[in-house]
């Protein structure tokens, strides 16, 4: 829903884009043709670039707010529904308590206890055959 809607406002900016370039074309001709000097065509022209270009801008900025919309809207719906299955949260050893592959870890305190009482040069770690 927040997709369409943000693609709705995002051709809706497109759209006053376009108007506003429009508009700036059609004052900028009208400049034109009353600028007597080469000066005044000169900065007619210059006044016609700059009003396109903060109409772009101004797409550009709705678009962005546009976006930030969205993201916000997806961002609560992903983390602003809470607690949906009654209270407190899950038990942290609820699930698959082992890890990948089904190996296991061995606690740091025994790997180092393990590691001391090995003889020397050996790898407690390595398999035995």
């Amino acid at each position: 829903m927040q997709t369409a809607k943000q693609k709705m406002s995002d051709a809706a900016a497109s759209a006053k884009e376009r108007v506003d370039v429009l508009k700036a074309k059609a004052e900028g001709k009208a400049d034109k043709t009353m600028a007597s000097s080469k000066e005044d065509k000169e900065v007619a022209k210059e006044q016609k670039k700059a009003k396109e270009a903060e109409a772009k801008v101004r797409k550009h900025e709705e678009k962005a707010d546009n976006a930030t919309g969205h993201l916000q809207a997806k961002h609560q719906g992903q983390f602003g529904q809470q607690d949906l299955h009654g209270a407190g949260a899950a038990p942290a050893t609820q699930g698959n308590q082992y890890p990948a592959g089904g190996a296991t870890q061995i606690p740091p305190e025994e790997a180092a206890a393990q590691y001391e009482q090995a003889a020397p040069g050996t790898n407690p770690a390595a398999p035995t055959q």
